[in-house]
């Protein structure tokens, strides 16, 4: 495979006037995107670099100029996260400094995406992508006439892999500069997507920007209207119509096990579905789903797939399932993808075969990730080796105690921390987004009802918002500060 500064030059020939990446108003064109990137490169060429350079720029638009021009010039570049401070920065800065940490087999280098911590620099040859873009096309059904929506910095190895996955089938990109999910249904519309990759904590963003009810029936499954309404731009968080629908193929599951749906107003659903006639597909990974996020989502696009898969920085994809699939055992992550193999040891911990894989990984190879096959074949997954709290000789699941939490009435947001405690060893606090008119005190009486004496948080704490990073994942070292006050 050629490079993609190479792949970029071929597509700016080919289709010069095409838009590549869309942000809110902004189109850039191939043409345009390449003649930046071309201005850039020759800047890059003008003096010796004497190490990998970290690209930290805010805008999507110049991070991929850069990016792109540092790559055409042969440099190893890797794009920072732009929220990191002044101390991550320069450790990093140290570190590429030694010999030990650099990679010559490598075209670019990735950032680990955690959210405490120094970032791990992990090497990538192109191959280890672009190999693999054809067999996550067909999946994810990209092909030349995509309109993604993503969003976030492309130090995500998930946004910038779909991005480029796009730009390898010649297709366009959209995005917005803000984190307003209320304008992001604008830009949408703006451009007819057909895709969106967003991970589950902007999902539930977006579908907060619809109000939602939660009534615990079936009954108005097919109770639709065709009102005229406001724009989605327009929707105020007050209104309140409040029903609950269910998808044809999960009404014998929810029917058996009492799920609960949310669904926005009819009116305004079916503004937001209209608006939206274009998408067909949306795929999210690497975070817990729930059942109510799944149910609206499908009740607002039912002509979209959902896939949501399972992947790490180091592996690439690794598992993948539909939304049915997921409604029938919820918490898996599917299948394998094709040429990927998967296994699981005595301890539950995940291992991983892939040609597709950063450098210096010896396969089988191992995240620290939990989990287990159900006897459908499917992966279910149980967290991180890590994401465990012991307390007491109790241990509990923070995903699963976090997902418990997450599809409770009242609650927009969930994060589960370990605090440590003299006496038990660690203790589960939660940290609640709660939903308009809801309470903490609200939301811990109905914890109490679905969880056991051992799962109940040892202290819950609102938050107006759950802070996320660039890169689209929970900002635990906030969270943590909160506990400290």
């Amino acid at each position: 495979m050629t490079s993609l500064y190479a792949m970029m030059l071929a597509w700016q020939k080919a289709e010069p006037n095409k838009p590549c990446l869309c942000i809110d108003d902004a189109v850039y064109t191939y043409d345009v995107f390449m003649r930046d990137v071309q201005a850039e490169k020759e800047k890059l060429e003008t003096y010796a670099q004497t190490q990998p350079p970290v690209i930290y720029r805010n805008s999507v638009y110049d991070q991929l100029t850069a990016w792109i021009a540092a790559i055409g010039a042969g440099l190893q570049p890797i794009i920072g996260h732009p929220d990191s401070d002044d101390t991550v920065r320069k450790a990093l800065e140290e570190r590429l400094k030694e010999p030990s940490v650099r990679c010559d087999k490598a075209d670019f280098g990735v950032l680990s995406s955690g959210s405490t911590g120094i970032p791990k620099i992990l090497w990538r040859r192109t191959a280890s992508w672009t190999d693999f873009f054809p067999v996550q096309n067909e999946i994810f059904e990209v092909t030349t006439d995509t309109r993604l929506f993503l969003h976030g910095s492309m130090s995500f190895t998930g946004n910038l892999n779909a991005l480029l996955a796009v730009w390898y089938a010649g297709g366009t990109v959209v995005t917005s500069a803000y984190l307003r999910p209320r304008s992001w249904l604008k830009v949408m519309a703006r451009y007819a997507i057909t895709h969106i990759y967003l991970l589950p904590t902007k999902l539930r963003l977006l579908m907060e920007v619809i109000p939602i009810g939660k009534k615990n029936t079936m009954d108005t499954a097919e109770a639709d209207s065709t009102a005229e309404v406001d724009s989605p731009a327009e929707i105020d968080s007050t209104d309140e119509v409040k029903q609950r629908t269910a998808p044809a193929a999960a009404k014998q599951r929810i029917a058996s096990a009492a799920v609960k749906q949310e669904i926005a107003p009819t009116e305004v659903r079916q503004r937001v579905t209209a608006e939206l006639s274009s998408l067909r597909m949306i795929f999210a990974g690497s975070q817990m789903l729930d059942t109510n996020l799944m149910y609206h989502l499908q009740r607002l696009w039912p002509q979209a797939r959902f896939i949501l898969y399972y992947g790490a920085s180091e592996l690439n994809y690794v598992t993948y399932c539909t939304a049915e699939e997921w409604l029938l055992e919820p918490n898996t992550v599917g299948r394998p993808f094709p040429g990927v193999t998967v296994t699981v040891d005595e301890d539950h911990m995940i291992y991983v075969t892939s040609p597709y894989t950063i450098e210096g990984v010896a396969c089988p190879f191992s995240v620290g990730d939990k989990g287990w096959f159900s006897s459908s074949g499917r992966l279910m997954f149980e967290g991180r080796g890590g994401a465990v709290i012991n307390r007491g000789g109790y241990k509990l699941s923070v995903p699963l105690l976090e997902k418990k939490i997450q599809e409770l009435d009242g609650v927009a947001e969930a994060v589960v921390i370990g605090q440590p405690d003299a006496l038990r060893g660690e203790e589960p606090v939660a940290f609640i987004q709660c939903e308009p008119g809801y309470t903490e005190t609200m939301i811990k009486k109905a914890m109490t009802k679905v969880l056991s004496v051992q799962e109940m948080p040892h202290r819950i704490i609102g938050v107006e918002e759950i802070p996320l990073t660039a890169g689209s994942k929970i900002d635990k070292r906030q969270l943590l500060r909160l506990l400290e006050t």
